[in-house]
């Protein structure tokens, strides 16, 4: 097993963009609920609060992402959707870490990480309805992300940081979305 110097998947930015798209673009009779800015506070947790980056990575992330999926609809079925807010935040970071093609290597570079995340900071991410179970699109996320990577090396292609960036964000949208409605 090889671990990975601590590092970010995509800058603090780049998850609190996540974040506010996420908060748009959910259904209205959820968002209303919802405080956007405690959303965004947790989107940035992993990194600047709990810094746990071993658990950015999947399957670890899988386990973090339930954990606080589960936490922020229990809050959002008390009433407390400050801390439901949060915790959907949270959740969302370690979906969109997972799916960030930088996690799924086994060899860090600071410079080739630093131009993909600067990559995804003049992007905007792009959702939609991704029916797939949380495990199956981690899953196959993880698969997917070496060859993302690999490409992405080889051409810089702004593409290819724009499709992981749009299906991370589809997924945490999707399993966000799917948590609370089902209340």
């Amino acid at each position: 097993m090889v671990l990975l110097a601590p590092a970010r998947a995509w800058y603090g930015p780049t998850h609190e963009q996540i974040a506010d798209e996420l908060y748009y673009n959910l259904p209205e009779n959820i968002s209303t609920n919802l405080n956007q800015e405690a959303f965004r506070s947790g989107a940035v947790a992993p990194d600047f609060v709990f810094k746990d980056y071993l658990f950015h990575i999947y399957p670890f992330s899988y386990i973090k992402a339930r954990l606080h999926l589960h936490q922020g609809v229990r809050y959002y079925q008390q009433g407390d959707y400050y801390r439901a807010s949060y915790n959907l935040g949270v959740a969302s970071h370690y979906i969109t870490d997972s799916l960030s093609a930088f996690h799924r290597i086994n060899a860090y570079n600071q410079k080739n990480h630093n131009e993909y995340e600067e990559q995804a900071l003049l992007l905007k991410p792009q959702l939609e309805y991704i029916p797939d179970g949380l495990l199956i699109s981690l899953s196959q996320g993880f698969i997917q992300g070496e060859v993302s990577w690999r490409t992405w090396i080889l051409s810089r292609n702004p593409e290819i940081t724009q499709r992981d960036l749009d299906n991370a964000s589809s997924i945490a949208y999707s399993e966000i979305k799917r948590s609370l409605e089902g209340i």
